[in-house]
């Protein structure tokens, strides 16, 4: 997961939320990529979402 400082505010968050969910979207993608892996990014994908709504309800 992502390692943020405590001096990181709400935007840099975000910003770095975005980039890891399009990381993810890319990967999720890909036609070879396995069932089980699949899951395993589906799981990160919606924690990441949960914490970027989080962020910006604030």
């Amino acid at each position: 997961m992502i390692e943020f400082k405590p001096s990181d505010g709400n935007e840099a968050r975000s910003a770095e939320i975005a980039l890891q969910l399009k990381k993810l979207d890319a990967e999720m993608a890909s036609p070879n990529i396995k069932e089980t892996r699949h899951a395993e990014l589906n799981i990160i994908y919606r924690r990441l979402t949960a914490e970027r709504d989080v962020l910006t309800s604030r």
